[in-house]
């Protein structure tokens, strides 16, 4: 499997980036990528499953083996129970500080396909 690219290399959402991030994951508990919208928009994308718990996380989400933490660099950080069900734009960009419009839009296209992706091979 391989993400799928731009002209530009940035990765863009189709659903084998999806199976590409969430093998990635499966396997690494982490990735990054340079994310566009297709819009024009670039995000660099950081995903961490499972990371080891130091405490107590004030934003609730906890324990923290039960989510997949997604943080865009100097956007914001949050965690989202691993689970197929859909989110939608308003909520994922009220937690990870995104402009409403076609880029939350796309974003939360990404998350929920990776999502699934995930929950589909067992990770």
């Amino acid at each position: 499997m391989i993400a799928m690219v731009d002209e530009f290399g940035e990765v863009k959402n189709d659903i084998e980036t999806y199976r590409t991030i969430a093998a990635t994951l499966a396997s690494n508990n982490r990735a990054i990528i340079g994310w566009t919208d297709g819009a024009g928009t670039h995000l660099d994308v950081l995903f961490a499953l499972r990371p080891p718990q130091l405490g107590r996380l004030a934003s609730g989400n906890y324990p923290a083996a039960d989510f997949l933490f997604v943080g865009i660099s100097s956007r914001g950080c949050f965690g989202f129970r691993i689970a197929p069900r859909e989110r939608f734009p308003t909520y994922v960009l009220q937690k990870l500080g995104l402009e409403k419009g076609e880029t939350a839009t796309a974003f939360t296209e990404m998350l929920n396909g990776v999502m699934v992706a995930l929950v589909a091979i067992g990770g």
